[in-house]
């Protein structure tokens, strides 16, 4: 006689889908945007002064 299919099936604990852990803390969007500006414009500054020095090079045309 067979043995059912089954037994040969390993077995595992269900995967919860309820949030156990602690909440996050809250984020701030607008703030997180202004800094992300603020960041941009300072690149965007850096990029230039980068530009000018390799166009005063040569490597820039």
């Amino acid at each position: 006689m067979r043995r059912p299919l089954q037994s040969h099936v390993e077995r595992r604990a269900p995967v919860p889908y309820v949030q156990t852990s602690a909440d996050d803390e809250a984020v701030n969007v607008a703030a997180e945007i202004a800094k992300l500006q603020m960041l941009i414009a300072k690149r965007d500054e850096a990029e230039a002064v980068m530009f000018d020095h390799l166009k005063r090079l040569g490597y820039v045309g």
